[in-house]
């Protein structure tokens, strides 16, 4: 069985959306992007359609310890605090439209709903993102035990782009405050790289990125390269910090995107979430497929819980779509 997340092609104005079973082809001012995998007598195939000449990427992932996500929660309250990020409302907004875009459906929580999430839902196949530099009070006061924390130790997937990564604690009042030793919480003193700098990686890491067009080479708050059993897909600085940095946390996983949000780092954010890379995924299938009008089809390996993510255009994708197998 194939199960298929949303898929979502937008340029410049979206006019109209046909659905056929489970193809969804999206029409857009002014060309249109398609895909779709299916069983065959030939085995488990991938089709791709598009109204003009465009270069399609399909990869195929084993997900590895971390398994296919499945579930995709956002954190934003306006009440709460957060950090480095000026316009918090609507870089949110950028962030679900480009994640629908490219085959995720994601729910915006606030802090209470967020709380709920870490209390009550299965954190294997779930993943919840934060790109407001603070995590509210309400799952994190930087002790040992928060809740944040062990849900994700026990499976959860946590995704990172901001400040670095447990710093901060956004409070009800809109204030934030600094963590002690914050990072005995995490791998170690020097796991993140906590530094006022603007860095930059001037070496490509895993070749993965560069498959699913990390653009990115902004370290600054990045993940080391000392950290056990990580994966580092976009560029590494000679000070050891990469741009693109996926752990081992407990049962779970934390991803760290380098620098503030921007263009570059959501585009790297979204990239990674769709792809469901992870710290310990291993490509199955990694095609480039070049469409001039028209549809092109291809075969896939029959891997019982694997993700395959179609994108095209690139580091300027506008549209992908993921399927689990």
């Amino acid at each position: 069985m194939v199960r298929r997340d949303a898929a979502v092609a937008i340029l410049v104005v979206m006019v109209a959306v046909m659905v056929v079973g489970e193809v969804a082809v999206y029409y857009v001012n002014p060309y249109s992007y398609g895909s779709n995998v299916y069983e065959s007598e030939g085995g488990l195939e991938y089709s791709v359609e598009s109204s003009g000449a465009s270069e399609f990427r399909v990869i195929e992932l084993d997900p590895g310890s971390v398994g296919p996500i499945e579930r995709f929660y956002v954190y934003f309250d306006p009440d709460y605090g957060t950090i480095g990020l000026p316009d918090a409302e609507g870089s949110i907004d950028a962030l679900v439209l480009d994640l629908e875009i490219h085959g995720v459906d994601a729910t915006i929580v606030d802090a209470a709903a967020l709380r709920d999430v870490v209390e009550n839902v299965e954190p294997c196949g779930s993943c919840i993102i934060f790109i407001t530099g603070a995590m509210p009070s309400t799952v994190y006061e930087g002790v040992s035990g928060d809740p944040i924390l062990n849900w994700t130790a026990s499976g959860g997937a946590l995704y990172w782009l901001g400040e670095t990564l447990g710093k901060y604690v956004g409070n009800q009042d809109g204030s934030v405050r600094e963590v002690d030793e914050w990072w005995t919480l995490f791998y170690g003193e020097g796991c993140f790289n906590d530094s006022d700098d603007s860095v930059i990686g001037d070496v490509r890491g895993d070749p993965l990125g560069e498959s699913i067009c990390v653009r990115s080479s902004s370290v600054q708050f990045g993940m080391s390269t000392s950290v056990p059993d990580s994966k580092h897909i976009g560029y590494v600085s000679d000070t050891g910090y990469g741009s693109v940095g996926l752990a081992k946390y407990g049962s779970g996983m934390l991803c760290v995107i380098g620098g503030y949000f921007d263009d570059d780092t959501r585009s790297d954010l979204v990239q990674t979430v769709s792809s469901n890379v992870t710290y310990d995924s291993a490509v199955i299938l990694d095609q480039v497929v070049n469409v001039r009008g028209g549809t092109t089809t291809g075969s896939l390996e029959e891997s019982a819980g694997a993700v395959v993510y179609i994108f095209c255009g690139g580091y300027f994708s506008p549209y992908g779509a993921r399927y689990i197998l």
